[in-house]
């Protein structure tokens, strides 16, 4: 495969300072051996102590040429230029040029080991220097054979056979090492070549999940966007609806109007998916821990969903359990009711099965079903947001496909672990595996559910909206259960009222975010600061931004999600008040 140029140019630099930076070790052995020889000559016969005097030095200068050249180019943090590696390669001849002339020097017929020496010593010598080199060729072979050859040309000068097999062993020498030093230069080239893709495809990697990162924020930006200005209208019309509810009307306009709160709890269940989803991504989803039994959430859940069952003709059993567990209630019953809604959407005609069995010292609630399972090479997908594996013609009444992704995502929160089976023509299983507890372990928090609110008619509620269908639905609904409503647009409005005499308030009911940058949080506070009082207050929100859902979060208000639910809000306002009286 042909490397592309900008690899190779990586690749070059790299063995350029592989080969600077071992050498030195290798140069300086090479300078103790060549002194240690010329002195053992030296002693052997005076005769040569010029000679090897000379050589000595010559191997020094060399030695210290080539460790300059290391030193200065090794200091600079650039690549390293061509001609430094030019420079090296002289470097290598000059020190492989001295080696073979001390075979010269020493050369003595009548002693034949000063031969076996220098060429003992020169093998020894390129044997262990030749990995360093094999990064670069030009400087293996510019030492290598002007080192070694020597020996073979001073060989007939020898009147002893012995010198025909020390030729023999030499050129088998040569061949070897050759043959080996190209293979590790190829070896170190591809190993170098695959460390660089390797940087090169993780690079690339870095970038893919830097646009993956940005397009799911701009994907969480518009959904919080088209989420708020969407619920805005539908927030409006479940008030509007609520407050007809108190008119009298005939049978078939009140059937008309059942279809009107069959369509808004159909948005209502779409927007809280995406609300799930960005309060988990905004990490302000904190789990409340206690022990419950959940025989009455599989109940509830079981009974919700009954009528869902019945029109798509699934058989929906329950197998009642007496298990006391360990978890968030609010979020489990969350978690199982996506499970259980997917199971009787996707098993029409079929069964499903609900129930809880003991693992150990924990509890598993299971949902099997005998729908039509999933193929194993989609069951990686399912958990991914917006998938609908068995939707293609994507029908609004099966959801957006974010229940599986928001089940994921919550199960750790409540200290559980999710299991997920799955067979093709045989059926799905999720279990969900939570802690068990014990009726020892049972406190206060036993009860199943809180009493409902007292409703306390003939209080004063202030609603600050900076939508006019808001405040108008929000002012008939309100005044339809018993309520004094003051409106106001906006928190200088509401400041105008107080100012006119309404200053008996018992709530403050206010949207999050209002027109000119106004922020809900504040206005409740400034309007607190006027009445020179704590009135209790409720935020109202249809942002779904995980930013924003953080800040409502921790502004200690109770926290409303539009289009708020009429039981829901009934029994919030009755809450609220009340325990703003008792405080």
């Amino acid at each position: 495969m042909e490397i592309p140029a900008s690899e190779v140019a990586q690749i070059e630099a790299e063995r350029a300072r592989i080969l600077f930076r071992n050498a030195p070790i290798g140069v300086i052995a090479s300078c103790m051996m060549g002194c240690g020889a010329a002195a053992f000559m030296a002693i052997d016969d005076s005769a040569v102590l010029a000679r090897a005097l000379g050589w000595s030095v010559a191997l020094v200068l060399c030695t210290a040429y080539h460790l300059a050249i290391c030193f200065i180019f090794l200091r600079s943090q650039a690549p390293m230029p061509r001609f430094a590696v030019c420079l090296f390669v002289l470097a290598a001849l000059l020190e492989g040029l001295c080696w073979g002339a001390g075979v010269f020097l020493f050369a003595d017929p009548e002693r034949y080991y000063r031969q076996l020496v220098m060429l003992s010593l020169s093998s020894g010598l390129v044997a262990s220097t030749a990995f360093v080199l094999s990064t670069h060729l030009a400087p293996f072979r510019a030492f290598f054979y002007p080192a070694i050859l020597p020996n073979l040309i001073v060989q007939p000068l020898y009147p002893y056979p012995l010198h025909w097999l020390t030729t023999t062993m030499v050129v088998a020498f040569l061949i070897a090492v050759t043959i080996a030093t190209e293979r590790s230069n190829e070896q170190i080239v591809e190993v170098l070549r695959l460390r660089f893709r390797n940087e090169t495809l993780a690079k690339e990697l870095g970038r893919a999940r830097d646009v993956a990162e940005e397009a799911n924020l701009a994907k969480s930006r518009f959904l919080a966007a088209a989420s708020h200005d969407l619920r805005q209208p539908v927030h409006a019309l479940g008030l509007f609806t609520g407050a007809m509810r108190a008119r009298k009307m005939d049978a078939k306009a009140r059937e008309l109007l059942d279809r009107v709160d069959g369509s808004i709890t159909s948005l209502d269940g779409l927007f809280t998916s995406l609300l799930d989803i960005s309060k988990l991504d905004a990490g302000a989803v904190e789990p409340e821990i206690r022990c419950f039994a959940v025989d009455p959430i599989l109940v509830r859940i079981c009974e919700e969903l009954r009528e869902q069952a019945l029109a798509t003709a699934v058989d929906l059993r329950l197998a009642r359990s007496a298990a006391l567990i360990l978890s968030d209630p609010a979020l489990l019953e969350t978690v199982i009711r996506n499970l259980v809604a997917n199971a009787v959407k996707y098993t029409p005609g079929g069964k499903v099965l609900v129930g809880c069995r003991v693992v150990g010292k924990r509890i598993s609630i299971e949902v099997l079903d005998n729908g039509p399972g999933i193929a194993p090479e989609l069951q990686g997908r399912i958990f991914d947001e917006f998938v609908q594996i068995a939707n293609p013609e994507r029908d609004r009444s099966k959801g957006l496909g974010l229940g599986l992704s928001i089940v994921k995502r919550m199960v750790p929160l409540i200290g559980g672990e999710l299991v997920f089976r799955s067979e093709p023509r045989k059926g799905t299983m999720f279990r969900v595996i939570v802690p068990k507890a014990y009726p020892t372990d049972v406190s206060a928090h036993a009860a199943d559910a809180a009493e409902g609110p007292m409703l306390l008619a003939g209080k004063s509620v202030l609603v600050i909206d900076d939508e006019l269908d808001v405040r108008l639905a929000m002012n008939a609904l309100l005044a339809s259960w018993g309520y004094r409503v003051v409106l106001a647009g906006s928190g200088t409005e509401a400041l105008e009222h107080i100012a006119s005499g309404y200053v008996n308030l018992d709530l403050l009911l206010c949207d999050f975010r209002l027109r000119d940058g106004e922020n809900g949080i504040e206005t409740i506070a400034t309007i607190r600061r006027a009445l020179a009082s704590e009135v209790p207050a409720i935020l109202i929100t249809g942002d779904t931004a995980p930013e924003r859902i953080a800040e409502a979060q921790g502004s200690d208000l109770m926290l409303l999600h539009k289009p708020v639910p009429n039981a829901r809000l009934r029994t919030a306002v009755g809450n609220v008040i009340r325990a703003g009286k008792q405080s």
